[in-house]
């Protein structure tokens, strides 16, 4: 029977998992970022999400959040019988990257080694969470950094409790660059002032570096920063993860 991986990605604000297959994904849940859960309620999400498996079982993730990574492994021993397997830097640099940076995420070194992995190009992960990351990877597997800035939401919420007055605005795509009331212009700021951030980073990384770097966005609100850059490629969902089944195919081609 063919074995079957686990991937997890615990983020700040959600924590994410994935069974996949053979190249297929069987199925996937998310759930809040929950820290007052304890294995069992872990163990009982799995079950109800439908995350069960006959065949074999590897389980690999990437965490930024201790405090839900602790008892999140102990529901994976608990429903599955079998203890979870953190990647971290050094399980990285094992398989060739090169990190040019200081005080790196996990995820963001995962997510941006995983795409690296699957296709070899200068690339730029750009991830629209809680908070909004660039990670710059080179063809040759340089890990060189990026940038952190507030996410969308974030931004939103921060302009609403400090703003009197302001009632809670949606975070869709305005119809126009230039709002013609106070809604639309904060649309048009946050979403369509992303995309022209991408697009300008786009220039200057190939300034810098003296060629162009490929961007490529995921995170649930990437989906509505991307079709506005013509610099982004395109929005891929759950990059983490896909990015953990390379590193995982990786590991076992060694």
């Amino acid at each position: 029977m063919a074995l079957s991986l686990l991937l997890l990605d615990v983020g700040n604000s959600r924590v994410k998992a994935g069974l996949w297959q053979g190249g297929n994904w069987l199925r996937k849940a998310s759930w809040p970022s929950q820290k007052n859960w304890q294995g069992a309620d872990w163990a009982k999400a799995f079950q109800e999400a439908g995350l069960v498996v006959k065949s074999p079982l590897n389980c690999l993730g990437v965490s930024v959040v201790r405090g839900v990574q602790v008892p999140l492994s102990k529901g994976v021993e608990r429903f599955y019988g079998m203890a979870p397997t953190w990647v971290d830097e050094t399980d990285l640099t094992a398989l060739g990257l090169v990190v040019e940076a200081e005080q790196v995420g996990g995820d963001r070194l995962v997510t941006a080694f995983g795409c690296w992995l699957r296709e070899k190009a200068d690339w730029v992960l750009l991830d629209f969470g809680t908070a909004t990351t660039y990670e710059v990877i080179t063809l040759k597997g340089h890990f060189l950094g990026g940038l952190i800035l507030p996410g969308l939401k974030l931004a939103m919420e921060s302009l609403e409790q400090a703003t009197e007055g302001l009632r809670q605005v949606p975070l869709e795509v305005p119809s126009q660059w230039i709002g013609k009331n106070t809604e639309q212009a904060i649309q048009s700021g946050i979403i369509l002032g992303n995309a022209m951030m991408a697009d300008r980073f786009a220039e200057k990384i190939a300034q810098q570096m003296g060629r162009p770097f490929r961007l490529i966005a995921t995170g649930g609100l990437g989906r509505l920063v991307a079709p506005q850059s013509p610099a982004i490629e395109r929005w891929e969902e759950d990059l983490t993860l896909k990015a953990l089944v390379e590193i995982w195919l990786a590991q076992q081609a060694r």
